[in-house]
């Protein structure tokens, strides 16, 4: 072998290396950004089936047979206060979520009125609006992952506006919004919500 040919193989094998050091790492960071985003999308899913959970038991549980002048439980302040029916609704939610959300943190828990459907709008076409998603204005609870009132939560959405007097039942939502960190790029983290809301049990008169 002449020493042209030589000098051209090691070249090649030098190039070789150059490139396999490129696309190395570039094959390793698509791997685990799939792995990141597969994660996540568990994770969602997980949030999902919990405010799921808690909305269907919030409308079973309606409005804790309110009573006005009557506090059936040691922790009403008033007649009205959501404290237990709220605390049922997060004892739902969260053994889902702390049994299964191992690269997420559970931030905030809220219970809340989703907006009103426009007078003479039926459910399921275009109501309630944004698809129940909270906005700005509606009646609104917010708890800490324990299950504490957060500071300074007015705490609005209160029993005896969880009408279930059919044919006008409120509607009641569930909203978690928790931090997911990737536990292979650690310096991928977002912080998102999923919410989900039904209409409560009718009662007939």
């Amino acid at each position: 072998m002449t020493g042209q040919a030589v000098q051209r193989r090691i070249r090649q094998r030098g190039q070789g290396l150059i490139e396999m050091a490129l696309v190395v790492p570039l094959i390793i960071l698509l791997f685990l950004g799939v792995y990141t985003a597969a994660d996540l999308s568990n994770n969602k899913d997980t949030v999902e089936h919990a405010v799921r959970q808690g909305a269907r038991l919030a409308a079973e549980i309606g409005n804790d047979g309110y009573k006005p002048g009557t506090k059936p439980w040691t922790c009403q302040a008033q007649d009205n206060d959501p404290c237990h029916a709220d605390a049922e609704i997060i004892k739902a939610v969260m053994p889902i979520l702390s049994a299964q959300l191992p690269h997420a943190v559970v931030q905030e828990i809220d219970v809340y009125q989703p907006a009103p459907c426009p007078n003479g709008t039926s459910w399921g076409s275009g109501c309630p609006p944004d698809n129940g998603a909270y906005q700005s204005g509606d009646l609104l609870n917010q708890y800490n992952a324990d299950g504490t009132l957060k500071t300074g939560s007015p705490q609005s959405y209160t029993l005896d506006k969880r009408t279930q007097q059919h044919p006008n039942e409120a509607s009641i939502a569930v909203r978690v919004t928790f931090q997911y960190t990737s536990p292979t790029l650690k310096m991928f983290s977002t912080t998102l919500s999923q919410y989900a809301d039904i209409r409560l049990a009718p009662t007939f008169t």
